[in-house]
């Protein structure tokens, strides 16, 4: 068993964390700026799914190779933005339809919290897909 496959766990319940709260502070600070709510959710979930990157990156990645990307090689692969994107489309969009069902009309912390811990799930779904069919 590898050492990325030993930390998976520890990574993604970081992720989970990170996008939970990076998403209620960013639906609360965005929610005089942002009056269309379910946009409000989406770019709360990028805002939770690029913070929760980093940080993964940064403690887990960091410990099994050490700081920093190989020669030649990019921080954020392309393949990560696309997931991002794609992850925090659907996470936002179901964090907004979610908060609606259960409160009405939702707060934008409450928007913003699901929305980066959904949209933090779909982006480890996505990376997990990638690392096991990349070599």
């Amino acid at each position: 068993m590898s050492r990325y496959q030993q930390l998976i766990s520890a990574g993604i319940t970081l992720t989970v964390i990170t996008g939970g709260v990076v998403g209620a502070l960013s639906g609360l600070s965005l929610d005089g700026f942002v009056a269309n709510q379910p946009v409000l959710a989406i770019v709360a979930g990028f805002l939770a799914v690029l913070a929760g990157t980093v940080v993964r990156h940064f403690t887990i990645f960091a410990s099994i190779r050490g700081a920093g990307p190989g020669p030649g090689r990019l921080i954020i692969p392309g393949v990560v933005l696309v997931n991002a994107t794609i992850a925090a489309i659907g996470g936002g969009l179901i964090g907004y339809f979610v908060s609606l069902s259960v409160l009405n009309p939702p707060p934008s912390a409450w928007i913003g919290c699901l929305a980066g811990v959904l949209a933090s799930v779909a982006m480890e779904l996505l990376m997990i897909g990638y690392r096991a069919r990349s070599p």
